[in-house]
């Protein structure tokens, strides 16, 4: 795609512009990266480069591409049928991110939690999926947990005091994943900070439950923008520049904002010795 770009001299931003993508969507595109772009992006690109008898060539090669996605092996092949294609495209990029940022505004995000919180939170989320299913997500996310720590990804983990103080599952659950909190805390390649309750209005609070991707640079040692996941929802933020912006602002505003990570592990943990004590005084 870049030679028939270039040689029907049109930039990189113009062939953006008639896709509806961002420049970096399109460069990711032309050095082989994963993309979310599908056969009517291919499509109007070969229109607009004017292409027509290697059209069919091209397009049968992008469906068998994507046939061939499907049918290709990966670690979450025994999951598939769990999750949502752009899910499964999530996965994909997390592989090749070189940091991710994440925040909790109203429980323990997924990467941090233990798989006795997950599960929890996943039976509110969907109280008539069964059992067997809901232990199949939970290994899952062991799985992903185990592969960005073996990857040597960076993860770090914004979370606000209330949802630390949300007692999922009742305190004897909630103390076991604030101790298993602390210890994430303690890996070399983890960051785990608490917004405080004191902080006042700030912007973690309109962020909601929010995952960034941030990659290394592309090709000519362009950026690539950050890819933003939201409630099983997927874009990339370039499409808007003014987004971009606004994404790496807010997670900026968090670390600005919240607590130091020795600050956090202590408070984390006096929070969990709150829930021991209810948990004992309830058993006795």
């Amino acid at each position: 795609m870049c030679a028939l770009r270039q040689a029907a001299g049109v930039p990189v931003s113009e062939a953006a512009r008639v896709a509806e993508v961002s420049p970096e969507v399109i460069r990711r595109m032309e050095s082989g990266r994963i993309t979310l772009l599908g056969t009517i992006h291919i499509t109007v690109l070969l229109d607009r480069f004017e292409v027509d008898d290697d059209r069919e060539p091209i397009l049968t090669l992008v469906r068998m591409v994507r046939q061939y996605k499907k049918i290709r092996r990966h670690w979450w092949d025994p999951y598939s049928d769990l999750l949502p294609e752009q899910e499964i495209d999530l996965l994909g990029l997390e592989e090749s991110a070189r940091v991710v940022s994440v925040c909790g505004a109203t429980a323990v995000p997924e990467l941090l939690r233990t798989p006795d919180y997950h599960r929890a939170v996943l039976r509110v989320w969907d109280p008539q999926e069964s059992d067997i299913d809901l232990d199949r997500r939970v290994e899952l996310l062991t799985q992903r947990r185990d592969r960005l720590r073996d990857n040597g990804i960076r993860l770090r983990g914004y979370i606000l005091e209330a949802a630390l103080r949300n007692p999922m599952g009742g305190p004897e659950m909630m103390a076991a994943q604030l101790t298993g909190l602390v210890g994430r805390g303690a890996d070399k390649n983890v960051s785990v900070q608490v917004i405080g309750s004191g902080t006042g209005t700030h912007l973690g609070w309109h962020l909601g439950d929010v995952s960034m991707l941030e990659f290394d640079a592309l090709v000519e040692g362009v950026p690539e923008p950050p890819i933003v996941h939201s409630q099983n929802m997927l874009w990339d933020i370039e499409q808007d520049g003014d987004d971009v912006d606004g994404y790496l602002g807010v997670f900026a505003e968090l670390r600005r904002t919240a607590l130091a990570q020795k600050v956090s592990r202590s408070l984390i943990e006096e929070i969990a010795h709150g829930y021991s004590d209810e948990a004992t005084t309830r058993s006795n």
